[in-house]
């Protein structure tokens, strides 16, 4: 079994992976604002849970799928001791130990919030833990991702610049479900007045966060393609290419629930249909980006690197 046997099962792990980033920073995100909406806040905690725990799991077997990829000794080869030792030695191994501590480090957070949630006593000080807890575990997520890959050999500003991308593109992400989820449960909460003060707030964190998240991608894909020409002729340049157009889709859309959708809200019967129906659209796009963001992280890189 060649190296090819491997490719569908890894990239397949690397895709549950970052979904479960995503949750564990926007879902997070997501359930902290909503904390005060019991219903909504146990469903994305759910959602939060089921991701980042599909998440641990993967990032385990997506280990021993590297270690068999390696030892090229076909389904045997995930178990070969050595080549276990060697990867676990590299950055490889480091990755995995950054990633499964993250997302153990949300995983808790959320149950403490969930828990601590029930009773408003020591609200602020209890607010605060849970802020720096998410956080660490954020932080401790996206730096694994410029530890391995053809970004690991960037200079620190630019790791430092990937880090950040990552983390706003797992916000943004991670945000969509529990928003689409907020809309679909207008009977719940009585009427349109949370929801539109949910997206009003979520909008100016966007604005905010968006731009950087453009602003980082395109100085990092500059520096890993090195010129405009390399975009038409390279895989790595094409696949980039679909992940942008995909992201300024995304941006139309959410500009248009900006300006359009979210004032109608307060006006409008049945509103929130609509914008549920667009934040829907809008996660389908995400995900084709998202995995067009595996494929290039992962599968296809410039030509000055490996696989």
């Amino acid at each position: 079994m060649g190296i090819s046997f491997w490719v569908f099962p890894l990239l397949a792990t690397k895709l549950l992976v970052y979904l479960g980033v995503s949750a564990a920073i926007g879902g997070v995100f997501m359930a902290y604002m909503l904390s005060q909406r019991e219903e909504l806040r146990s469903v994305v905690s759910a959602y939060i849970q089921l991701f980042v725990s599909l998440a641990v799991l993967s990032t385990i077997l997506g280990f021993y799928l590297q270690v068999g990829a390696f030892s090229e000794e076909g389904l045997s080869g995930m178990w070969d001791v050595e080549v276990a030792a060697i990867l676990w030695d590299s950055p490889i191994g480091d990755a995995v130990l950054f990633r499964v501590t993250g997302f153990f480090i949300v995983l808790i957070t959320i149950s403490v919030q969930n828990h601590w949630a029930q009773n408003a006593r020591l609200y602020h000080w209890r607010k605060a833990v849970v802020i720096f807890s998410f956080f660490v575990g954020a932080l401790v997520l996206v730096r694994s991702f410029s530890l391995v890959g053809h970004t690991a050999e960037l200079e620190p500003v630019y790791q430092g610049l990937i880090s950040l991308h990552v983390f706003i593109a797992a916000w943004w992400m991670g945000a969509l479900w529990p928003l689409w989820r907020a809309c679909s449960t207008r009977n719940s909460i009585g009427n349109n007045l949370f929801l539109h003060s949910l997206m009003e707030k979520f909008g100016q964190f966007a604005a905010f966060l968006v731009p950087l998240l453009i602003a980082c991608g395109c100085i990092i894909g500059f520096q890993l393609i090195g010129s405009l020409a390399e975009f038409q002729d390279t895989a790595y340049g094409q696949l980039f290419s679909i992940k942008l157009l995909s992201v300024i889709a995304i941006l139309i859309l959410a500009t248009w629930h900006k300006l359009n959708l979210v004032p109608k809200l307060l006006g409008r019967k049945n509103g929130e249909k609509t914008l549920a129906l667009s934040i829907r659209i809008e996660m389908i796009i995400g995900l084709i980006v998202l995995v067009a963001t595996v494929i290039v992280a992962n599968r296809v890189g410039p030509e000055h690197s490996g696989f």
